[in-house]
């Protein structure tokens, strides 16, 4: 679901008149500390901005369904994403089934890990090298 007059999406699950869950994304413009030398940088991440699955529904698989789902439609990596205030077990589960655990807290408390940083160094070293060879 696309909410009218702004840029975030709705991803909802639903079984007949049970709901599961539902996880809020949308871009937003972020200055965060840069990992590994600390440096303020803006970007504009696509962010997790809510994700519920109602607790009696919690370790059934509920909440993984959903995520892979935004990873699908988005066409994107979980490390690629800026999570908003994410609790102790979002965190638990990021590192569980992705991996994702180091990030330097930001004073903005959104989440955004190294490997995040570490793409976008790779791909400005991949245009400088592509400009040199022009």
């Amino acid at each position: 679901t696309k909410f009218k007059s702004s840029d975030h999406e709705l991803y909802i699950k639903v079984q007949g008149k049970k709901c599961y869950g539902f996880i809020k994304t949308g871009y937003k413009n972020l200055f965060v500390r840069e990992y590994s030398t600390s440096a303020m940088i803006n970007i504009k991440p696509l962010c997790i901005l809510d994700f519920y699955v109602n607790e009696k529904c919690q370790r059934a698989g509920h909440g993984k369904d959903l995520f892979d789902s935004v990873l699908e439609t988005e066409k994107i990596e979980p490390k690629m994403l800026a999570y908003d205030r994410p609790s102790f077990k979002y965190l638990a589960f990021l590192k569980k089934y992705y991996g994702l655990h180091d990030y330097y807290p930001q004073s903005n408390s959104f989440v955004v890990f190294k490997e995040y940083f570490e793409a976008l160094a790779e791909q400005a070293e991949a245009e400088r090298q592509k400009k040199e060879a022009e």
